[in-house]
């Protein structure tokens, strides 16, 4: 198999793929916003829960080697030899203390979400790195494998006790991010020593402080609104039925009872708020949908800009 580059003169001796884990359908990274699937699928409870050699690969990736959807290639586990120096991309299978292959069928097909490959003249945008065209997910029994493997022929080589002990990197997806402090309060007083709960929060946070100070400013225009509406929709009422005495005179003249002609007056009212109401409540959410998400991806571009700054 051949890595992906974006220069195709790039040379890629003795690359090493990157394989990812993990025991959810539902792909961490997916969810994570780094990556979005394009075709395929993910992982299903019964790949998860056997040996099933399925991966999700890049559509770069997939493109470089022919690969579709349903199709296989193969990846080398490689153990070298303890005096072994020479280019790991042309060696010979002496230079192999053991050699375990794999062959992958490919599910899914995924490309990384990314604000843009290359910078306004076309050159390469080294804030992008292409470590995640080469990626290839699959299950945690296939890695765990691939691990066990490559402990047990080292420790062959240097002669110690091979450890049964596997590292996992776990993620929790939080429904609710005010819930955050909170779970690794939790969190911490299960783990043991020299053990840490990391999180993502500096980037909410340096999202969500400028959404806050517009929820804030919402909530007393809000407040406002509703009490400017109270005051200018009883103006108009009164200017209504003042307008209208000499009609209501004549009903009641008629012999219509006053609760009737309360209630035709009450009815009218209604339903032209009602009306107003919803047409605002309508092309206002529109509005606001508009400006915030605006304002949003302007925080987000700007976050991203400092960052490759630094």
């Amino acid at each position: 198999m051949e890595p992906y580059f974006e220069d195709e003169n790039a040379s890629y001796g003795g690359y090493y793929f990157q394989c990812i884990g993990g025991q959810d359908p539902e792909i961490f990274d997916i969810r994570a916003n780094k990556i979005k699937l394009v075709s395929g699928r993910t992982f299903t409870d019964d790949e998860i829960s056997s040996l099933s050699y399925v991966a999700v690969v890049a559509q770069n990736f997939a493109d470089n080697n022919n690969l579709t959807l349903g199709s296989k290639f193969t990846l080398d586990n490689i153990i070298f030899a303890k005096d072994y120096t020479g280019n790991y991309e042309n060696y010979s299978e002496e230079d192999a203390a053991a050699i375990q292959t794999y062959e992958f069928e490919v599910i899914g097909i995924f490309e990384p979400v990314k604000e843009a490959g290359k910078g306004d003249d076309g050159s390469i945008d080294f804030g992008y790195s292409q470590e995640i065209d080469n990626t290839i997910y699959t299950t945690n029994r296939v890695v765990e494998g691939s691990v066990q493997f490559t402990e047990s022929e080292y420790s062959k080589m240097y002669d110690y006790e091979p450890s049964d002990e596997m590292y996992y990197e776990t993620y929790y997806v939080l429904n609710d991010p005010l819930e955050l402090e909170a779970f690794k309060a939790q969190a911490s007083e299960l783990l043991p020593e020299f053990y840490i709960v990391a999180d993502s929060s500096d980037s909410y946070e340096s999202v969500a402080a400028p959404m806050r100070t517009i929820q804030q400013i919402a909530t007393v225009v809000l407040y406002v609104a509703i009490v400017a509406s109270l005051i200018i929709l009883s103006l108009l009422i009164t200017l209504f039925l003042r307008d209208r005495k000499h009609e209501i005179g004549i009903y009641l003249s008629l012999g219509e009872a006053k609760a009737k002609v309360a209630t035709q007056v009450v009815l009218e009212v209604v339903i032209v708020a009602v009306l107003a109401i919803s047409l605002s409540l309508f092309s206002g959410n529109i509005l606001a949908g508009g400006v915030s998400q605006t304002m949003l991806n302007n925080q987000i571009t700007s976050q991203q800009e400092d960052d490759n700054g630094s």
